[in-house]
């Protein structure tokens, strides 16, 4: 139906769009800072990156984007790290999300 279109494709294209537009890095970043102390420890990754959507994703995935971002000897990320990994991984994963739900209709496959 075209309500299911809308819901499986359509709406997660236009997520990626609002993303780039409203939810800035520094915005993700404060939503994922669950306990407030500044930085976001792996749990707390997970955590968000399952809420966007990101239910692919594995431990060890998730660790190494912890990884890449600065957190792998201190075992958190910083608001500046954040700000310069983030744009990558969400736009990775937004658009696999899109194709995922796309697919799972028979598009963009």
């Amino acid at each position: 139906t075209i309500a299911n279109i809308t819901m499986k494709v359509i709406a997660p294209l236009f997520l990626l769009a609002t993303f780039a537009a409203a939810f800035t890095p520094a915005i993700l970043f404060k939503s994922a800072d669950k306990n407030g102390n500044g930085q976001i420890e792996v749990e707390e990754l997970e955590e968000a990156l399952k809420v966007l959507g990101f239910k692919w994703l594995q431990e060890k995935q998730i660790q190494g984007i912890s990884d890449r971002a600065g957190g792998k000897a201190k075992g958190y990320i910083t608001l500046d790290e954040w700000m310069e990994e983030a744009p990558k991984t969400l736009k990775t994963n937004l658009v696999k999300l899109a194709k995922n739900n796309g697919g799972d209709l028979g598009f963009l496959v």
